[in-house]
């Protein structure tokens, strides 16, 4: 994950987990003259980092990042435990699932987007336990659907009418069979959500809340893409964590956090750090520090150790006198207390995904103290490229398959060059779906942009009659229906 440009010394995951180096070797003396942040700075860049975060148990995985417990996955990411998956972004306990977004203990599954307990689900979102479907949004334990919305317990329901299973089916290979019919098909759909009541936050069991999607919460606020949080503020992606404030990812369990990113698998007042896990406690700002480390401050990438200080050595007593008079020098240097500004990230603003939820100009990023990345390190193609059959030319013809599998195809809309793997292309022909024509970056920016931003709004019921009011993420001007929670569930079919 760290382009060319980058000063960092970097390790693959087989050698940054093994015992073949030493970080303590790293290790610096504190200078009570310079600013801790320059020295932490200075360390960091030193000490082998890994290259992707790989954490553990992953077969044939090689091109993906943040994951723990996958096989046979390429480009999935925030996953664990899934298995034959393809293009992914926050998924777990998954099997056969391409090109979705936090999809979660589901099967056979393509271009989803926040669906939970599904099976052979496609071009749906916000859906939970539905199966043979396509195009469904905000369904629950439907079945043998196409196009509907707001469902639950349905079966053959096509644009939310009652239909036969032969009608069913005779639409699913209309659309499926010719791309214009499906497009078409598609804007009916979304016609038909403007309609339908939505809830003002997808979530369920929760008490004294305020986010979006949020399980099995209670006294949470602010918080997007949680779940099993108690007493939590300004949190994302974090799970099963308590007592935590300003932390992104991922928990599991947690606690005592304040102003983290990525921290995990048991940890326990853990402040301003970053990718530390794994029975991690009492760290303060500290990097990659893993597998029953605690009482650090300042240190990178160090495993089972405790009372270390940059990486040094010190015995409980010296390490308690020393953090004292560091923390005092970073208050009088106005460093303590927030998380390390963005000019020490290794990453610059654009290549992260601030720029996705939060997007700037170089401008207003440098302006931030971000760094910026100007150079391009896409492939370079400049040979002949192919454009995709229909799936029945692939189907019976290994000659077709092979061709396909050995060309370039590239993205009608970025211009970028891409190319089909053979696990994928079995996928799409088993499941009937037209090979892509888009890279795989503008098939994630299509299913980013459909979910909605993390701001919130404060309105009001829009069900006539209705006083409740609360805070969404639906803004004022969007063309949908939105109900407070006892209305929706009282409206839903």
């Amino acid at each position: 994950m760290y382009s060319e440009n980058k000063p960092d010394t970097i390790y693959c995951p087989d050698c940054w987990w093994s015992d073949k180096w030493d970080p303590i070797s790293y290790a610096k003396e504190y200078n009570s003259n310079r600013s801790f942040f320059e020295q932490f700075s200075e360390l960091r860049e030193k000490v082998p980092a890994l290259a992707s975060l790989h954490q553990r148990n992953n077969e044939n995985c090689d091109f993906a990042n943040y994951l723990s417990d996958n096989k046979n996955c390429y480009l999935i990411f925030a996953a664990s435990y899934n298995e034959d998956c393809y293009y992914d972004t926050f998924i777990q306990r998954c099997r056969k699932v391409v090109d979705s977004f936090f999809v979660f203990d589901s099967e056979n599954c393509y271009r989803c987007i926040d669906c939970y307990s599904c099976y052979n689900l496609f071009f749906s979102q916000e859906c939970e336990s539905c199966s043979e479907s396509y195009l469904l949004f905000g369904c629950r334990s439907c079945q043998n659907c196409i196009g509907s919305i707001g469902l639950a317990n349905k079966q053959c329901y096509i644009l939310n009418k009652k239909t036969t299973k032969e009608e069913f089916e005779k639409k699913r290979n209309e659309i499926l069979s010719d791309k214009n019919k499906f497009e078409e098909f598609v804007k009916l759909f979304e016609e038909l959500k403007k309609t339908v009541p939505h809830k003002y936050y997808s979530g369920a069991k929760n008490e004294n809340f305020v986010g979006d999607h949020i399980y099995n919460c209670k006294n949470t606020f602010q918080c997007f893409d949680v779940t099993n949080l108690e007493d939590c503020k300004y949190c994302h992606w974090l799970h099963k964590a308590k007592d935590c404030f300003d932390v992104y990812g991922w928990g599991l369990t947690g606690e005592l956090g304040y102003e983290n990113h990525l921290v995990g698998n048991n940890f326990f007042n853990v402040k301003f750090c970053y990718s530390c896990s794994n029975d991690v406690s009492n760290l303060t700002y500290c990097s990659e520090c893993c597998n029953n480390s605690k009482n650090l401050f300042g240190c990178v990438s160090l495993t089972h150790k405790e009372f270390c200080i940059l990486n040094k050595q010190y015995s409980e007593a010296e390490y308690n006198k020393l953090t004292a008079q560091i923390i005092e020098k970073m208050k009088a240097d106005g460093e303590w207390g927030e998380f390390y500004p963005m000019s020490m990230s290794p990453f610059c603003y654009n290549e992260t995904q601030a720029q996705e939820f939060f997007p700037l100009t170089k401008e207003g990023a440098l302006k931030l103290g971000a760094k910026w990345l100007d150079e391009d390190y896409s492939p370079k193609y400049e040979g002949s490229s192919i454009v995709p059959e229909a799936i029945e030319v692939y189907k019976n013809s290994e000659v077709k398959q092979q061709e396909l599998l050995n060309g370039v195809i590239i993205c009608e809309k970025s211009g970028k060059p891409f190319k089909i793997t053979a696990p994928e292309l079995a996928f799409y022909i088993e499941n009937n779906l037209s090979i892509p024509t888009k890279h795989y970056e503008v098939r994630y920016e299509e299913n980013f942009t459909k979910r909605n931003p993390r701001k919130l709004y404060h309105r009001k019921c829009m069900n006539e009659g209705c006083k409740n009011e609360f805070e969404t993420t639906y803004a004022p001007e969007r063309p949908e229906k939105i109900y407070c929670e006892k209305c929706y569930l009282d409206s839903v079919g």
